[in-house]
């Protein structure tokens, strides 16, 4: 039993190079780590040239950062921290925003990180769990994408 559950976490590691961790109104989601995929890290800056020098102009450009996850619940069968904190913002859709702060991290094949990117003020614009078929054996996917104007890369 060892050895498969150690395959297993192998064959994890191989599939998720990173992690997102997410904090939302200041709570950490520490159940919901890996994603399926990551795609928005973008850093913009503004410039505006006159008499041919160039001036740094102050980035309020909004960017989307979007995660992608197969939906998923804890051991128990439970919903996971993230899940009740979206049905949360969900119930306020229309009345109220809550910000996150987002970390991902890039991990090399044992799982040490590499480089990350803090992502500060993120509100969630956007959830999607795409289509679903009857006749389809496949994990339902949740898109979610936030909006955000600042972003911090690092190298470690």
């Amino acid at each position: 039993m060892a050895k498969s559950k150690s395959r297993h976490e192998a064959a994890l590691a191989l599939r998720f190079r990173f992690a997102v961790f997410i904090t939302v109104g200041g709570v950490p989601m520490l159940t919901d780590l890996r994603f399926q995929s990551v795609d928005g890290l973008d850093l913009s800056r503004g410039i505006s040239w006159q008499n041919s020098q160039p001036f740094l102009l102050k980035d309020t450009q909004v960017k989307t950062l979007s995660l992608k996850r197969g939906v998923t619940s804890i051991l128990n069968g439970d919903l996971s921290a993230l899940n009740v904190a979206n049905a949360g913002q969900v119930a306020l859709w229309q009345d109220r925003l809550v910000a996150c702060d987002l970390l991902v991290v890039n991990l090399n094949r044992i799982n040490v990180p590499q480089a990350a990117w803090l992502i500060s003020n993120a509100v969630l614009k956007h959830l999607s769990w795409g289509s679903m078929e009857g006749d389809a054996n496949e994990v339902l996917i949740e898109k979610m994408s936030f909006d955000y104007t600042q972003i911090r890369p690092f190298v470690l």
